[in-house]
This record gives structure tokens, sequence and C-alpha cells, in this order.
């Protein structure tokens, strides 16, 4: 008679966590793309856990970033001051971990401002006649300057390197 292999047993600890009943290692689950997908966090430790989960959500979330052109560019909360949702805040979430408080605070003017413009529109519709009528609209209107190149939206569509 074979044996058969023990399954491991799993503690929920909190969103995405969980910690292994025999060895206790924490390991981090997600679903993407319809499937179950887990991530062993290599640690025992509750608080690097944790970290190592935020880590693990970032790389996540940017595997399920493939379809982003059904995205809209930015959704904003009611108040109209914190970004909610959308590519946009998908990038800021991803590439502010490494920023200065003055450099998020500045790519944080740069997404609003844009977003007056391009929040309504889902990134698949942002076209370079539209990118054309924003920079005429906004040079005509004398609103301070954002520096803006054409390959500008490209730092949204490529990973963060880490």
């Amino acid at each position: 008679m074979a044996k058969s292999k023990k399954q491991q047993e799993f503690i929920r600890v909190g969103e995405n966590l969980r910690r292994c009943k025999q060895s206790g290692i924490y390991e981090a689950f997600f679903k993407v793309g319809g499937k179950q997908r887990r991530f062993s966090l290599k640690t025992d430790d509750h608080a690097l856990a944790r970290r190592r989960l935020a880590d693990k959500k970032r790389m996540v979330g940017r595997l399920t970033t493939t379809d982003a052109r059904k995205m809209p560019f930015a959704e904003y909360a009611a108040d109209g001051k914190t970004i909610i949702g959308g590519l946009a805040k998908t990038w800021l979430d991803a590439y502010k971990i490494r920023w200065k408080p003055l450099v998020e605070k500045r790519e944080n003017y740069v997404v609003k401002e844009l977003a007056r413009h391009f929040g309504h529109l889902t990134v698949r519709n942002i076209t370079a006649t539209t990118v054309e009528t924003w920079a005429t609209q906004r040079s005509a209107s004398r609103l301070p300057p954002i520096q803006f190149t054409a390959s500008f939206f490209d730092k949204f569509f490529s990973p963060p390197k880490l």
C-alpha cells in the first residue's frame, strides 16, 4: 500500500495571509485570472510576513493589469482629493514606495491635473488626438506647466524596476 501525501493545513491569519500549521511559515493566497495562486513568504515572523504580503500584493496587482486598457485613467473619491482607483492609482501605488515625500506630492499633482481631462476616459480611449487636444487646451488656459512628453503614458504601462 502506497503512502499518501499529507495535505498541508493552513490557518487564516488575515486577508490573503495564511500560516501553515505544520511549519509555521506564512503564505500569501491570491486569485489571479480565476485561479488561486499561493506564494510562500518564507518567514514565521508575523510582522515580516505582513510586509512581504504587501510586496506580493503589488506584484500580483501588476500581473492583473494586463488588461489595463479597460481601466479608467483615474477615479477620485467624492471629495475630489483622494484617488481611489484607475490605472493612475495602480501606477502611483507601485512607484511611491521608493519616492521621497516631495516627489510623491509632485506626481500626485501631475496625476490630478491629467485626471481633470482624462479621468472619465478608459485608457483604451486615450489616443494621440486626445492628448494633443489636452495639450492645446492646457497651454491656452495658462495653468502652471506640467512636464509632458509624448512618452509620458509609457511609464503607466511599464512595470516598476525594483
